[in-house]
């Protein structure tokens, strides 16, 4: 039987230039935030608030699974947060699509 030495450290499942890459993808999120905030706290027109804050959500998801990527290296182990469910993840991508769309 073998057994593995607790000292071993697995390779992380994400590499390096994906990490950079992630790591981008987490700095303009955090721009985008400070942006939608901006863009809330400008804007006169109702519909370009809602708008915005409709997509916040979506941009958490999207920074934090770029942050575990980075960071970690490994996927989060909850992958639809902020959301309940992974289908309500999807619904919510599905709406947010249909109202830009639209």
């Amino acid at each position: 039987m073998e057994m593995q030495s607790p000292s071993v450290k697995l390779k992380p499942s994400v590499r390096w230039p994906i990490r950079i890459l992630a790591a981008l993808v987490v700095l303009a999120g955090m721009v985008a935030i400070v942006g939608f905030v901006a863009d809330v706290w400008t804007h006169r027109q109702p519909l370009a608030k809602w708008q915005s804050l409709a997509s916040l959500p979506g941009i958490l998801w999207l920074v934090r699974q770029a942050w575990c990527a980075a960071i970690q290296g490994r996927s989060p182990a909850d992958p639809a947060w902020p959301f309940a469910t992974e289908r309500f993840l999807f619904f919510y991508f599905a709406a947010w699509v249909a109202v830009y769309l639209l």
